[in-house]
């Protein structure tokens, strides 16, 4: 309390691409609405600390949600037109990423079937 600080827990991972629990109804897009509420209420010299990984920043955030909304984006595409699971994967949405954080076969899974349940409502 009284510390420029905020813990985002598991919605903020710095270890690895997020794990998005799609089976028990968290969504990409939920978490990303939830970091940019954060991001919107903190400033640039709040410490942010995520579940996994490093103490970050307002920069490190803002990047976070960046990546975020590009994959929601990327793979929205792909399921409005149609494609499979398999495909998306086999697409490798997540390349330009990858090097930053690490294997994305769980990431883009997750992704996939949250935005396929959020684009079949």
């Amino acid at each position: 309390r009284g510390s420029n600080a905020v813990h985002l827990g598991d919605v903020f991972n710095r270890s690895g691409y997020p794990f998005i629990d799609a089976d028990n109804g968290g969504d990409l897009r939920g978490m990303i609405s939830f970091c940019q509420a954060v991001l919107d209420a903190i400033d640039e010299d709040t410490a942010v600390i995520p579940g996994h990984g490093e103490v970050s920043d307002y920069a490190g955030l803002e990047s976070y949600i960046a990546m975020l909304e590009d994959m929601h984006q990327t793979i929205s595409k792909m399921v409005k037109r149609g494609k499979s699971l398999e495909e998306v994967v086999a697409s490798n949405p997540t390349r330009k990423y990858d090097a930053a954080w690490g294997d994305s076969t769980r990431f883009v899974d997750r992704a996939y079937t949250s935005i396929k349940r959020e684009l079949d409502r």
